[in-house]
């Protein structure tokens, strides 16, 4: 008998977060970064958060653009779109590495902290 991850949204984002808080058992503070999915934003999440300094920062509306995943999410996209197909081990197609170096293309810079956005 195996373990299942809860099903439930709050439930599976609540899991992750003590996950979290599990591999950082010192008490120092954790900032995780959330989109505004409803699952993220239960009274219960929050009231475990507050007492586990766990700070749930959460990407404005309509703001994708400030969420580092997404900028993954074009390129990919684009590269199933075109109707590429995914790269077989050991084939000497130079097309295999079309998807990492169109995402190396798409990342932007590093920021400093406190730096000005572009």
């Amino acid at each position: 008998m195996g373990c299942e991850p809860p099903q439930e949204g709050p439930a599976i984002t609540l899991a992750a977060l003590k996950s979290i808080r599990a591999a950082r058992p010192d008490g120092a503070p954790i900032y995780v970064i959330l989109d505004n999915l409803s699952a993220h934003k239960s009274a219960q999440i929050r009231h475990w958060a507050a007492k586990r300094r766990v700070e749930l920062c959460f990407t404005p509306t309509y703001a994708s653009w400030a969420n580092p995943i997404e900028a993954r999410f074009g390129p990919l996209r684009q590269f199933s779109i075109a109707g590429s197909k995914p790269p077989q081990p050991h084939s000497s197609d130079p097309g295999r590495t079309r998807l990492p170096a169109l995402v190396q293309r798409q990342r932007p810079p590093p920021r400093r902290p406190g730096s000005p956005a572009p």
